[in-house]
């Protein structure tokens, strides 16, 4: 059965009222009883929370085959408590929910809430997670537009395929992702030919003329090159940086939650591992979890993690 931590931990989560913690504890339970051969009890929980991924797929839109290469449903399976980010950037996050519940609000006094949304920093640093995020606490569908492809595969058609887009848009109420946003808003320069000058036109007029309940999010690995007319059209500009000390000690703690023992020195493995990305730090407390799962442990040890932490130091250098 479960234990007291995981018990204690349940219920904390109900009274806080913090689902995203209630699930993710309970699926550890559904993993532990798994592991000790009560799979019927296992089985149930996960049954429990296959109905709630049901009717949340039920809300999802519906893309027509023509739009099916240039936009993509996604899952959004993250949680608020999952998110770490500086405290000026959490601030400006939670100020986007804020203004998405109470839209209604501003709008009796001329006012919109915060839609238009570009999320800009290095690789791994939680750009694609917080517009998960994002779309999972406001429950929305989340779509994933493919501007490469947009770009590659209609060369010629580009502008008429973004109408088509925010058409859809408009009538689709979800958290659309632009990601690798570069890919269409490169500055522009003398060496532009006329179709991609073209496109990034119909860019800006669609982003400045959309009136939709939608939110739009826009993330970039390379803000710098950015047409600068691009960061007018959006009502907030977020920079992403890698995590400090701080931020990777909670993302352990997050990711590895009733795996985590006391014995665990997490101010350590933090200091020796100093510019890391949120998900390669995500990623390395995952490994460490498979590799304890593995050999039969409950919990993850100092040399599991510390191992995990190595691995993954040493995989981000080979792509140095």
């Amino acid at each position: 059965m479960a234990t007291a931590e995981q018990i204690m931990s349940l219920i904390r989560s109900h009274t806080r009222d913090d689902r995203e913690h209630f699930y993710t504890v309970a699926l550890q339970i559904a993993s532990t009883e798994a592991r000790k051969g009560h799979q019927a009890f296992a089985n149930d929980i996960r049954k429990a929370f296959k109905t709630v991924e049901r009717e949340t797929k039920s809300k999802q839109v519906l893309i027509p085959d023509d739009m099916q290469d240039v936009l993509a449903l996604r899952t959004p399976d993250r949680f608020r408590n999952q998110l770490v980010l500086a405290e000026a950037n959490q601030k400006r996050v939670e100020r986007i929910m804020h203004e998405y519940v109470q839209q209604e609000v501003l709008r009796q006094h001329g006012l919109s809430n915060r839609r238009k949304i570009l999320l800009a920093g290095p690789p791994g640093t939680g750009k694609t997670m917080t517009a998960n995020v994002l779309a999972n606490t406001l429950h929305l569908p989340m779509v994933a537009v493919h501007l490469d492809m947009i770009l590659s595969r209609y060369m010629g058609e580009s502008s008429a395929k973004l109408h088509q887009v925010f058409e859809f848009i408009a009538k689709n109420r979800a958290l659309y992702l632009f990601d690798e946003f570069d890919t269409l808003g490169g500055e522009r320069g003398g060496n532009d030919i006329g179709e991609m000058r073209r496109v990034l036109n119909t860019l800006l007029l669609c982003i400045e003329q959309d009136k939709s309940e939608s939110i739009l999010v826009a993330a970039t690995n390379k803000p710098n090159m950015l047409d600068r007319a691009i960061f007018r059209r959006f009502d907030d500009c977020i920079e992403f940086s890698l995590p400090d000390r701080n931020g990777i000690s909670q993302l352990i703690r997050n990711s590895l939650s009733t795996f985590l023992t006391e014995d665990i020195s997490i101010d350590s493995i933090a200091k020796n591992y100093e510019n890391i990305s949120c998900a390669d730090v995500v990623s390395a407390c995952h490994d460490a979890v498979k590799i304890a799962l593995l050999e039969g442990k409950a919990q993850v040890t100092q040399l599991i993690l510390e191992q995990s932490f190595a691995e993954r130091s040493a995989a981000i250098k080979l792509q140095e």
